[in-house]
């Protein structure tokens, strides 16, 4: 594998996609020489747990893929909302060959849950749309890929899907301060070349990310030598200490500090969170 040749080769690896955590189970061991620019689990689901306890909601349920490392996410996501005061009522799965999910949603309502976080394949999404038809409630959808906000036209009326996308797809530029302006030329950049399609937006900004992310480290200071790029990769954290050349990157994905034991180091709250829903439709529940 590319981390495995990384290690060996000792060459800084920056990544751009897949869904490994880069910081280590024990004390003992680190992530090596591999970094990555994609989004982890970890700072999503906060980014999306931030956004519903804002919006009132107490109680969610999980509904996961039951196959592959999908069900071991559930104990990630049931570990991270404590942190912002939510209550996880229940987890129910789901296979690739269920015709529906309507069962498993009902049962998440009756128990208690507020707005259901589905974690999944995005293949599976057309079902769960026809499952809502039937037992309608909010969903948080934990995906690795955003859904276009097109996708609000397929909902069922009333419900409403709270969405973690990065900050350069928000439309609330406002917001962002200076970076607001890197943003919207990195849009009209994709757009004078003819990149129109979200996931080939998405794969754009994470090799634009990956390549400022090694030249942030030269600017900084880093020697131009493996072991040098290495080092400045990992004292990101540093900055919260003082030191002033330290890295933190503000980029197209979300704000980075790798440190010597995060190798991703995205801070959840430079992500933005998108609430689809229909217009003209009410909330499911209009208490939140």
């Amino acid at each position: 594998t590319l981390k495995a040749f990384s290690n060996g080769h000792r060459i800084p690896l920056i990544l751009t996609s897949g869904r490994e955590t880069l910081y280590p189970m024990s004390w003992r061991k680190i992530p090596g020489w591999t970094f990555s620019v994609s989004p982890d689990l970890g700072s999503m689901a906060k980014a999306l747990f931030q956004r519903l306890r804002k919006s009132g909601v107490e109680r969610i349920g999980i509904l996961i893929q039951n196959q592959g490392s999908w069900a071991k996410d559930a104990l990630w996501i049931k570990g991270y909302a404590p942190e912002f005061g939510l209550v996880v009522t229940g987890t129910d799965g789901f296979g690739k060959n269920d015709t529906d999910c309507i069962t498993q949603l009902d049962h998440l309502k009756t128990i208690g849950a507020q707005v259901v976080l589905f974690r999944g394949e995005k293949g599976f999404l057309k079902r769960l749309l026809a499952s809502l038809k039937v037992c309608p409630i909010d969903i948080a959808l934990l995906l690795d890929m955003p859904l276009e906000p097109s996708f609000k036209n397929k909902l069922p009326c009333g419900i409403r899907i709270f969405q973690e996308i990065p900050p350069f797809m928000s439309s609330r530029h406002q917001e962002q301060g200076s970076q607001a302006l890197d943003y919207i030329r990195f849009q009209h950049a994709l757009e004078d070349i003819g990149i129109f399609p979200l996931d080939q937006k998405i794969a754009a900004a994470k090799a634009w990310d990956a390549i400022s992310l090694v030249a942030e480290t030269l600017f900084r200071g880093a020697y131009p030598t493996k072991n040098g790029i290495l080092k400045q990769l990992k004292e990101g954290k540093q900055k919260q200490r003082g030191n002033a050349s330290a890295l933190c990157y503000q980029g197209m994905m979300g704000t980075f500090s790798p440190s010597w034991r995060d190798h991703i180091g995205l801070d959840p709250s430079s992500l933005s969170v998108l609430i689809l829903r229909q217009k003209g439709c009410r909330k499911v529940d209009p208490n939140l």
